[in-house]
């Protein structure tokens, strides 16, 4: 067996490599020799790989002469136990894990003078023995007639001392198999601890003080099995910051009762987070404590972290360093807390930190040296990535990015991220925040990315990447859908130049294969992570069957007749009712409350009831809830200001005491009765069709939506000749700042945007059939130079006009102008104005007037 054998690509990226060129075979005997010092799950880990791939019988051996007369040699262990195996491997040039850092490793494969194969399986340590097992079952490759590795010199150790998750997050928990599930993935990608935070365990916040029942306890202990299976710390983090006594010797003993029942089932890491708590003291005690001192919360947390570190972490023979969170975990520079906790807590317990700010787009070397000499500790980076509990409408599976290749080279001593509750989903990022924390110096976010998919998606790689690249928009990268954005960008240039078949067929093919990854998916051997995506996995298809309907409207309305237009139209909207999600109700509920008012302004706590009477919408500002109620059920539900319906209400809750009654009460499709002053609800047993919420191709097939019903409007207007100067836009109106505003001749109104425009978007006006144009002026911004929204313009602007709505002429363009006043040099003809947006941006826009000068076209009559 002498062929070559592509080099694998590993995950993560090793140190240093060196490929000798030729195969070394899996023989079907093997011996094995392992050191004194190697992990039985090391030795039993290689045995199983060894079996899996096809090696009949394994023989273990005391020396290394009795191993290398078998057809295939491995020793596991520390190199330097056996010097005959340092002489064999060292001549060859395949080092040894003498001066490699904690879990480095060593791994050399080559044939042997005897023609017989050889292996080295050499760790700093056992979880480098470990790390070292593992890369070997990367290299190796079945064959047609046994399994080969490269011939291969390894040289590997992370950069990153500490490197892994901290389950952190608010929303839906994580559930026992989930965990178990990661803490293997963790030992697979080279990652070494899980720091077990989850904010739905109230044992370790509200109720620390309490011991853990017999089933919860069954659960940690599985998860302390896992963790020492996998070559993992399971990190248990106790939060009692909310209402401890600091200073309380009682208080203190209960805390140590806690973490002792934990040492009794294996748990040797510990944590004590002191975030997301007020610096208030709780307890008369710890103002006469620590009262005097610069900052009481820092003194009194360091107390209790100090005595905890020495009575019970280092009294504890084999537990780790101690971790905590500060309060001031996010911000940046000193203060008289971040001083005072820098100077108190004791100097070996590790700090962690997110960042300068809570989920930072980048994080720069020299911040992170910064924050290490205001807290003058080693520091842990806890990541906020892909964490979405903030916006939890979102999926974040894009790749780690933004971090410094030198992080760990000034004061981290760790990296941590801080996944989202949908595990299987976080596990695409989580794999590249592994190759980033091993070595972030050769860490390209795209290939980690490519690499994340391949080993995720396996036969669905192609599938998956088409759901990922539609959801990589978050916290650290803001772009979003690039190849769909660039579809849709070549097909409105080629459409408005009224040539859109090949773009338009380039586009429907896309949309196709949305619809196609959603379906494959929706069936992939990952059950929990089809559950976890469903709802996505729905708008992608959505999307998909939206967008080909879009095209194939808009292709008649540019090709075909007004008949065939109006047909796809129809069927066009058809489809946009699709995009919702079926909820089951399993029991009834009805609930009651008395309404506060009608047809008024929203006053703290009160519910009220608008009708059309009261006007176009209710006006109310953010901090409440409504639903929009027709023929006696919810036909919308959630958000503020809502449009009132002629034929129904709008019942509006303000955020007070009972703020989530209506919110727990409402569901689309419920029904609502009024009676006597007070409004009952009901929700039936059974499923119910709800709006979609989920978030997809954010800020990409929403305009484009949006962007094609206001071409169909216009599309109509043109063919009906009806309305002079109606206004016109892709963008949706800000509350009451409505587009008839730029048309009315007022400089005190205005047309606001509800979002920012994206590349495409625009304003403009129908003058109801062709004229001969001879001047146009835009005002945009507010109105008073000096106010913030004075910047609200369309930064880079083209003019354009258009017979048809359809094909489009550019006139001229403009670059942040506040005032436009475009005068031709001859009069044109139009029938349609527009001011296009070139590029996407972050501000929203005013148009305080659009006003066109023209005359009738006389030969329209």
């Amino acid at each position: 067996m002498t062929h070559h054998l592509k080099a694998p690509l590993l995950t993560p990226p090793p140190q240093q490599v060196e490929y000798s060129g030729y195969t070394v075979p899996l023989y079907a005997t093997a011996g094995i020799l392992a050191g004194a010092d190697t992990s039985p799950e090391a030795l039993l880990e290689l045995r199983s790989l060894l079996i899996g791939s096809g090696v009949k019988r394994v023989v273990p051996c005391k020396d290394w002469h009795s191993a290398a007369k078998m057809p295939l040699a491995v020793y596991i262990g520390k190199l330097p136990a056996d010097p005959a195996v340092q002489r064999e491997f060292r001549s060859r040039r395949s080092g040894d894990s003498l001066g490699i850092p904690e879990e480095g490793y060593t791994l050399a494969a080559r044939r042997s003078k005897r023609g017989g194969s050889m292996i080295v399986l050499a760790g700093a340590d056992h979880t480098g023995t470990l790390y070292a097992v593992r890369t070997l079952k990367q290299l190796i490759r079945k064959g047609p007639m046994m399994a080969a590795v490269p011939a291969i010199t390894i040289r590997d150790f992370p950069a990153f001392p500490v490197r892994g998750v901290v389950e952190g997050f608010y929303g839906g928990p994580w559930s026992p198999d989930d965990r178990v599930n990661l803490i293997a993935f963790l030992g697979d990608h080279k990652m070494n601890t899980y720091l077990y935070a989850p904010k739905d365990d109230p044992y370790l916040r509200g109720r620390w003080r309490e011991p853990y029942p017999e089933e919860e306890l069954r659960h940690i202990r599985r998860y302390v099995d896992a963790a020492e299976k996998a070559g993992v710390r399971f990190v248990y983090a106790l939060s009692p910051g909310l209402d401890i006594c600091f200073s309380s010797n009682e208080e203190f003993q209960k805390l140590a009762a806690k973490a002792s029942q934990m040492w009794t089932l294996g748990v040797r890491h510990f944590s004590l987070l002191m975030d997301d708590i007020f610096q208030n003291p709780n307890c008369a005690d710890d103002v006469q404590k620590f009262g005097g001192d610069e900052s009481p919360a820092a003194a009194a947390q360091a107390y209790l972290l100090n005595r905890f570190n020495r009575e019970f972490v280092q009294a504890h023979p084999g537990a780790s360093r101690l971790i905590t969170a500060p309060t001031e975990y996010y911000q940046d520079g000193s203060s008289p807390y971040r001083k005072r906790f820098a100077e108190l807590v004791d100097p070996g317990i590790l700090v962690c930190w997110t960042g300068i700010g809570i989920a930072p787009a980048v994080i720069t070397s020299g911040e992170a040296e910064r924050i290490h000499k205001v807290f003058n500790h080693d520091m842990l980076l806890w990541d906020n990535y892909p964490v979405t509990d903030y916006v939890r409408e979102k999926l974040f599976l894009g790749p780690l990015e933004g971090r410094d290749a030198e992080l760990h080279k000034h004061g981290q001593f760790g990296y941590l991220s801080n996944p989202m509750e949908h595990l299987q989903a976080s596990l695409l990022a989580l794999f590249t925040s592994a190759e980033y924390a091993w070595k972030p110096g050769a860490y390209k976010l795209w290939e980690s990315w490519e690499r994340s998919l391949k080993e995720f998606g396996g036969p669905l790689y192609k599938e998956l990447r088409i759901l990922a690249e539609n959801h990589l928009s978050s916290a650290v990268h803001g772009g979003e859908s690039p190849k769909l954005t660039a579809l849709l960008a070549a097909f409105w240039e080629d459409f408005e130049k009224g040539a859109p078949e090949k773009a338009a067929a380039r586009l429907i093919a896309y949309f196709g294969s949305m619809r196609r990854a959603a379906l494959r998916l929706a069936q992939m051997h990952n059950p929990d992570f089809v559950r976890e995506t469903a709802d996505w996995l729905k708008k992608i298809d959505f999307y998909g069957k939206a967008g080909e309907s879009a095209v194939s409207l808009l292709l008649a309305m540019m090709l075909g007749s007004g008949e065939e237009a109006d047909a796809r139209y129809s069927a066009y909207a058809a489809v946009l009712t699709q995009d919702t999600v079926d909820i089951e109700v399993t029991e009834p509920r009805t609930g009651s409350r008395r309404i506060d008012g009608e047809n008024r302004e929203r006053g703290e706590s009160e519910l009220i009831r608008y009708t059309s009477v009261y006007g176009a919408r209710t006006g109310t500002n953010e901090w409440g809830y409504e639903v929009t109620v027709v023929n006696g059920r919810i036909i919308r539900e959630g958000g503020n200001n809502s449009v009132i319906p002629p034929d129904g209400y709008v019942l509006s809750l303000h955020s007070g005491q009972d703020r989530e009654w209506l919110k727990s009460m409402t569901i689309v499709g419920a029904k609502v009765d009024i009676r006597d002053g007070s409004v009952t609800i009901s929700v039936e047993k059974g499923i119910y069709p709800v709006p979609n919420k989920k978030v997809s191709a954010d800020g990409v097939m929403e305009p484009f939506l949006q962007r094609v019903s206001s071409a169909y409007e216009m599309y109509v207007r043109w063919r009906e000749n009806r309305g002079f100067t109606d206004p016109i836009s892709t963008l949706p109106a800000w509350e009451s700042n409505v587009l008839a505003n730029m048309t009315d001749g007022r400089a005190d109104t205005y047309f606001w945007s509800g979002r920012a425009p994206q590349s495409g978007d625009y304003v403009g006006v129908n003058l109801g059939q062709p004229a001969q144009v001879r001047r146009v002026r835009i005002s945009l911004g507010h109105p008073d130079p000096a106010a913030p929204q004075a910047g609200d313009l369309i930064l880079s602007a083209s003019l354009e006009a258009s017979l048809n709505g359809l094909s489009w002429t550019k006139l001229a363009e403009f670059t942040e102008q506040r005032e436009i006043d475009f005068t031709p040099a001859a009069p044109f003809r139009a029938h349609f104005v527009r001011l296009k947006s070139n590029a996407s941006q972050t501000e929203w826009v005013m148009i305080r007037e659009f006003d066109v000068t023209a005359d009738r076209d006389q030969a329209a009559n």
